[in-house]
Order: structure tokens, then sequence, then C-alpha cells
């Protein structure tokens, strides 16, 4: 009787073991943490920011954000063969003045601004 109940209770933990590393080896997760986001012209008192005129690249700014993301794989395993890029789509009314890629791991990985 306990040679029985240890090859099943045996059995079950390799079942176990077997399908928790197996679920480990085909995970991929990508994750987007935003790790920065800081209107500029926050704190300045109204009366002295009617004054301030701020200009970028010839046009007008009324409100100025930077905003920092970080795009990460939270897998186990690299991601490839994606279908589409990943995209921002930033509000109606909102004008992108500049975008970068700060770094980007490992440095072949094709990261592209439009």
């Amino acid at each position: 009787m306990e040679t029985a109940l240890g090859v099943l209770v045996g059995a079950l933990a390799t079942i176990l073991a077997s399908r928790y590393y197996f679920l480990r080896s085909v995970n991929k997760s990508l994750g987007v943490y935003g790790l920065l986001d800081s209107l500029v012209f926050a704190g300045i008192e109204p009366e002295m920011r009617k004054q301030l005129h701020f200009q970028f690249r010839e046009k007008d700014v009324q409100e100025l954000q930077q905003l920092v993301f970080l795009v990460a794989n939270d897998g186990e395993r690299a991601i490839s063969g994606v279908i589409e890029p990943l995209t921002l789509t930033i509000p109606p009314g909102t004008e992108l003045l500049d975008a970068s890629i700060l770094h980007r791991q490992p440095e072949a990985l094709q990261a592209h601004r439009q």
C-alpha cells in the first residue's frame, strides 16, 4: 500500500514539475511600463506662466509633457515573428514634438520611429 502511494505521489510530483517548466519555457509576455510622466510647466504660478512663451522648432508650445516608456519582454523566451509592430496612439489634439529610442537590448533589435 505504501509503495503504491509513494509511486502515485512521485508520478503526480513529476507531472506537476514537468508542466511548470514546460509553461515557463513557452511563456512570452510583453510589458509596457511608464517610467516618467512629467508636466514640464507644472508648478509655475499662473500669472508668471502667462508671460512665458515657449517655442520648439518654430511652434508655440502651450503645455509640455515628457513621457518615458519601457517596453520589456517579461517572459522567459525571446519574442519573434511579431505580426504587427507595437504602436503608441496619442489623443486627438495632442502633437508629438519629438520621439527618441533611448536604449535597446540587444543592439541588433529592429526598432523604428515614424
